[in-house]
């Protein structure tokens, strides 16, 4: 009878583990299930995607190949235009084959042309500045005042001085020889082109016209001066510097300062004459064109630059001077330089620190 019991009990155990592991079997398969099915869902969204993606490159797959296709007709039409075009050229190209030999002959007829005018711009060039250093100070010092044309002074300048190496004495009877042997007389009128127009082309300056003016004015060599024995304040100024200039380099020995001064007056006149620096802010002014001779006691001599300058200007009243520009000319290379300019005073100061 216990036994019974015993076996019964058992078979009731079985049972019970029995239906856990159905219970928990079932419940892992319900898991097992919803899991499943989730990943079903998502697959099958991802599916849809996957076919509208496929749908748009489908789509825009299409309109390529209509772009595709719109380019090879375009293609085909500019082939078509290009061999329309070339055979024009060809065609062209038969019927006009002697413009080129024209194009050749108006390309040399412009090289001639061009250099023709180029030419003639030189010359008008180099005769306006041979007029002008025929007429106008200072562009005539190069041409009066080189060392051949100094040079030519020379038998003047040694008849004059007598070969005496003293400056003072030799300077005054320069002066005095020019005095008493060259006559004042006004210059004749001389053309110079004073204006000119061009057009530039290629970088160069073709004048295209030009003007001719009168001016009463012509700056003579000093050995024009001397053999004529004539001229005005330019050519006795510019006669007097090269006597001196040639006094102080082949006589005395020494080449001392010495300037043409351009001078304005208050009444519109200009003048010309020669000043010469002294040590100690002294000065002499030679101008035998206007008969003045920094002197005293009617003997050469210097004297303070600013009170001699203004004995100079009180000369020539009721004009006075109102601008100087004073020139330094190198003889032995022909160039010329400001050395200063401005009023009387300013001029002096210059002068004075010479």
């Amino acid at each position: 009878m216990e036994f019974q019991n015993s076996e019964k009990e058992k078979s009731g155990r079985t049972s019970v583990v029995t239906l856990a592991l159905i219970v928990l079997l079932a419940a892992s398969n319900i898991g097992v299930y919803y899991f499943l099915q989730s990943q079903i869902t998502a697959l099958t969204l991802e599916n849809v995607e996957l076919e509208n993606s496929v749908a748009d490159l489908t789509e825009e797959k299409t309109s390529l190949q209509n772009q595709v296709d719109a380019l090879k007709d375009e293609k085909f039409d500019l082939q078509s235009q290009l061999t329309l075009l070339d055979a024009a050229y060809n065609d062209y190209r038969s019927t006009h084959s002697h413009m080129d030999d024209e194009y050749d002959e108006l390309s040399q007829d412009y090289l001639d042309i061009s250099s023709y005018y180029m030419s003639l711009s030189e010359n008008v060039t180099e005769l306006y500045d041979l007029l002008y250093s025929y007429s106008c100070i200072p562009d005539a010092f190069t041409r009066t005042l080189n060392d051949a044309e100094v040079c030519k002074t020379g038998s003047t300048v040694l008849s004059v001085t007598g070969h005496s190496t003293d400056l003072w004495s030799s300077e005054e009877k320069i002066y005095d020889y020019i005095v008493s042997n060259i006559d004042y007389v006004q210059d004749v009128d001389m053309p110079y082109p004073s204006t000119y127009w061009y057009i530039n082309f290629d970088g160069f300056d073709y004048i295209t016209e030009f003007t001719i003016t009168e001016y009463r004015n012509y700056v003579q060599t000093p050995s024009l001066t001397l053999e004529i024995k004539q001229g005005d304040c330019d050519d006795q100024a510019v006669l007097t510097y090269a006597m001196i200039k040639y006094y102080m380099k082949y006589v005395h020995g020494t080449e001392y300062s010495l300037y043409l001064a351009r001078i304005e007056f208050s009444d519109g006149e200009a003048h010309l004459a020669v000043i010469l620096p002294v040590q100690g802010g002294e000065v002499c002014v030679i101008d035998p064109a206007g008969n003045y001779l920094t002197s005293s006691w009617y003997t050469i001599d210097s004297k303070p630059a600013q009170s001699e300058l203004q004995t100079y200007s009180n000369y020539w009243w009721p004009a006075h001077i109102t601008y100087i520009e004073l020139y330094s000319v190198s003889v032995s290379d022909d160039s010329y330089s400001v050395a200063a300019e401005g009023t009387l005073s300013q001029v002096a100061d210059f002068l004075a620190q010479d």
